[in-house]
């Protein structure tokens, strides 16, 4: 073995075959095998991701066939023996790699499913999340059967993406498909403004509805539900902190899903995850592998666009700076995109019998070689190609590529079940989807509602055998648990990026003590009725667990005592981080000193003046004011005339005199009436969305600093309080309210 280098087979120099050293480097230009059926390139595909892994860099493979799968069973030391390779690399391939086979919609492997509403946390240039937000909105809409050239697709795709890119904007998950209908049910008037071109009536509108909501239910329920969340970090084996102590590979074996849609979906969806987590997360070298076996239907050439196209297109054009391989295969170089072609550096080429597939491939060549190789290509046996890599050598090499270390073979789901093992199936356990068919959303009495939010993971899916030796088969106790975190292991801790149902999650957040089926009861007496005991004039359009967010902030008050000393104190104070208002919290419930808020856009010296006219209580001159302040009679005029615009402040005329006086709530005069006692917080998990704040910490804390005197912010902490937002609507139009997951009280706006 040679680090750095994948020995993928031998040349034929002066009468002896001499070992090939690809450099593990030249792959983040990308790998594509060609060749006829039975020439050997998914072989040679196979041979680059077990080179890969002895060095160390884990894969993701696309398997449409079952091919890729059987990386998972290692080859026998004789077989090792018989093709002249050592048998301590099988031996260290064995240790130190782990194969998983997962099989979306299906419990025969480790069940995958991809909710495409999900993005998680990710934040990029416009011009880079643009295109992944429209591949998400296209490729939902094609599998909601629209055709995407028409003007109905269109629309739709316009619709969605809309929603999506507003959801994203304000950091909100949209969670699931039955979320995404009730959205465009009750889309905000900013949205219908944009979309009103698109769409030439209502029908429209609900006609796409109805299409989502077909997703929620049977099989494709499953696609989004059923198992393991498509994180990058978790295929990859990695916590987004350092290496694992076994190499990763995870194969997709797509052969579980029925129709090629559903293929093409997912393959869409994957790539798009994987090109979000690359723009996270760039290197300079060699990151990961991507291969996508038989990728002709995927991308294929002329005005066809399946649902994938686009995305690949993307990822292969931008995927090297990123330190992302790329290797794909195909036995029909005809039916590939031409474009796509010119982004692969490596070419390696196998046995084409058919002529268009030789002339396809001469013409790729021939703008960057003058080498002929026409006549070669008729003539080459099964597991002999034409190298072609122009990076590491002018000359095409004639390659025989080696025997693999583990076997050859196409696998059937039933095999599949056989080499998923117990202990690979109990290691993802723990990494299931929270959200399992059966708790989608329930229409009654024209009231929407969310069950089991903070349900327990399904516990379905049983482990099924464990049949043949899985490669890289973790053997010892201590590695059967994901949740190791120590020297880098398959960790799950704050910042790994993955799922951790039912235990710690990342934002810290008061305790959840109204249960559901309470706040049930609460939301309905919340329901606006046409007299005190007559009928309800609205229906509950949606309600949802959201985690609002606050600023805890450790403050220091400076206090003058006795012959001049100081005396400093700490308090801990509440602010909101999306109105700006400060907030008291007494026995557990939250009261909000509304009008600090309105300090947040004013200047420091707008507020002294402020300040000293809500102090003093009286009706002062602009000279008293700026003697006061030691602030000049111009600038406390100007600030005057501003804080008379914001409704702050007011004046009356005496005379040829005039006089001003403060407007502000002059319960906002002390910090320390902040001081409370902190209900308990934690990080337990919770099943809701994430709110974003909308003021910055810098203007709460220029705002404490210029109001209240000889007062600091010296630390600064985001919290959450659990809330159900609740959407009414009635024949008067809409509107919100949030209610205290701790009380169960309406929180005042």
């Amino acid at each position: 073995m040679k680090p750095g280098y994948a020995f993928i087979g031998y040349e034929k120099k002066s009468g002896k075959d001499t070992e090939v050293y690809f450099p593990l480097s030249n792959l983040t230009k990308h790998f594509i095998a060609l060749g006829s059926s039975g020439s050997g390139k998914t072989v040679l595909s196979k041979v680059l991701i077990e080179e890969i892994a002895l060095n160390s860099i884990p894969s993701i493979a696309i398997d449409p066939q079952g091919d890729i799968a059987s990386l998972a069973i290692s080859s026998s030391p004789d077989e090792i023996k018989k093709h002249m390779l050592d048998e301590s690399i099988l031996r260290q391939f064995n240790e130190n790699t782990h194969v998983t086979v997962f099989t979306p919609i299906s419990t025969k492997g480790v069940p995958l499913c991809l909710n495409p509403l999900k993005m998680g946390d990710f934040d990029a240039p416009s011009e880079e999340v643009i295109p992944l937000l429209q591949n998400i909105s296209r490729s939902i809409t094609r599998l909601l059967g629209y055709i995407p050239t028409n003007d109905k697709g269109k629309a739709a795709e316009a619709v969605l993406f809309q929603i999506i890119k507003d959801s994203y904007d304000k950091r909100a998950n949209i969670g699931t498909f039955s979320d995404l209908a009730d959205m465009i049910e009750t889309m905000d008037s900013s949205i219908k403004e944009i979309i009103e071109p698109f769409i030439s009536n209502e029908k429209e509108l609900e006609l796409l509805v109805r299409k989502i909501r077909f997703l929620t239910v049977g099989e494709k329920e499953l696609l989004f539900n059923l198992g393991v969340s498509p994180d990058i970090d978790l295929l990859l084996g990695r916590t987004g902190k350092g290496s694992i102590r076994k190499t990763q590979v995870s194969v997709i074996y797509l052969n579980t899903l029925a129709s090629q849609e559903e293929k093409e979906f997912f393959v869409s969806m994957l790539t798009t995850r994987l090109y979000q987590w690359m723009l996270k997360n760039p290197s300079d070298t060699l990151n990961c592998a991507y291969l996508i076996d038989e990728i002709a239907p995927f991308i294929p050439a002329g005005s066809e666009k399946p649902i994938p196209k686009p995305i690949l297109k993307l990822m292969f054009k931008q995927a090297r700076k990123y330190g992302v391989a790329c290797i794909i295969a195909t036995q029909n170089p005809g039916d590939i995109d031409y474009k796509a072609f010119a982004q692969f550096g490596s070419w390696a080429i196998g046995r084409l019998t058919v002529k268009q597939d030789q002339k396809k491939v001469e013409k790729a060549l021939r703008s960057i070689s003058s080498i002929d190789i026409s006549t070669m290509l008729p003539k080459l046996k099964p597991g002999s190609f034409m190298l072609f890599s122009p990076d590491i050598s002018e000359k095409i090499i004639e390659l025989k590529v080696r025997w693999l270390y583990t076997t050859h073979k196409t696998l059937t789901e039933e095999d599949i079940k056989k080499i998923t093992s117990q202990k690979t199936r109990e290691l993802y356990k723990q990494f299931m989807s929270k959200k399992m068919p059966g708790q989608g959303t329930k229409k009654d009495d024209a009231n929407k509602t969310k069950e089991n939010m903070t349900a327990d993971t399904s516990d379905s899916w049983e482990a099924e055998g464990s049949g043949i030796m899985q490669t890289g088969q973790i053997a010892s106790e201590e590695d059967s648990s994901l949740g190791a975190k120590e020297e880098g292991g398959f960790g799950t801790g704050e910042d790994s990026g993955l799922a951790k149902p039912d235990k710690q999650g990342k934002e810290r957040h008061f305790m959840l003590k109204v249960t559901e089926s309470r706040m049930m009861e609460i939301i309905q007496k919340k329901r606006k009725k046409h007299f005190m005991i007559g009928p309800y004039k609205e229906d509950i359009a949606s309600f949802k667990l959201a985690l609002h967010p606050l600023y805890l902030l450790t403050v220091s008050i400076s206090k003058n005592q006795f012959l001049g000393r100081t005396k400093n104190m700490n308090i801990q104070v509440i602010a909101d981080a999306r109105t700006g208002e400060l907030i008291l919290c007494r026995d557990e419930n939250f009261e909000k000193f509304a009008e600090f808020s309105r300090l947040l856009d004013i200047s420091e010296s707008e507020i002294r003046i402020l300040r000293y006219l809500t102090e003093k209580r009286k009706k002062l001159f602009t000279a008293q004011i700026a003697i006061k302040t030691d602030i000049s009679n111009a600038t406390v005029a100007k600030s005057l005339k501003f804080l008379l615009k914001k409704g702050l402040a007011a004046f009356e005329k005496t005379g040829k005199e005039t006089r001003y006086y403060s407007l502000l709530d002059t319960r906002v005069l002390r910090i320390e009436q902040a001081e409370s006692q902190i209900p308990e917080l934690t990080y337990k998990k919770l099943q809701a969305t994430v709110q974003k704040e909308t003021i910055k910490i810098k203007d709460i804390e220029r705002s404490i600093k210029s109001w209240f005197s000889d007062t600091i912010v010296v630390n600064h902490e985001l919290i959450y309080l659990p809330v159900y937002a609740i959407r009414y609507h009635g024949n008067s139009g809409s509107r919100e309210i949030e209610i205290s997951g701790i009380t169960g009280k309406e929180i005042p706006y």
